[in-house]
């Protein structure tokens, strides 16, 4: 980023495309171009996709305790398919900046591969 200062987000620009362009169906030109202005052509420079079979994100999102579920959480598992597959092409389209995580149950393992790979591009840097 500017000034040599970086942020961390867990949500972004491929959000956006994969809930509403693949989910939701709205054009993806128009939220790509969107996402353009909004961000004033900034891309994030890094992106983890963690890779979870839909019915068990949805059932992980609706057993989570202390949070109630979204209306995202409560929508059929055709949405959620199409998400996840939106995800995994925008993976493929972007594989400079993509990395795509395997869910493992538990946090933990995920968190470990996570840091792994951030380690692997960043660590010199730091």
């Amino acid at each position: 980023m500017r000034d040599g200062k970086s942020a961390l987000l867990d949500r972004s620009i491929d959000s956006t495309l994969a809930y509403q362009g693949f989910g939701g169906s709205v054009d993806r030109d128009f939220i790509r171009n969107l996402n353009y202005v909004a961000n004033s052509g900034r891309k994030p420079d890094l992106t983890f996709i963690i890779d979870v079979n839909p019915e068990i994100g949805i059932k992980n999102a609706r057993k989570s305790k202390g949070r109630d579920t979204s209306r995202i959480d409560e929508k059929d598992i055709i949405y959620h398919k199409k998400v996840a597959e939106g995800f995994k092409d925008i993976a493929k389209n972007n594989p400079d900046r993509c990395v795509i995580i395997p869910y493992i149950d538990g946090i933990e393992k995920i968190q470990e591969q996570i840091r792994n790979k951030f380690s692997e591009r960043y660590l010199d840097r730091f």
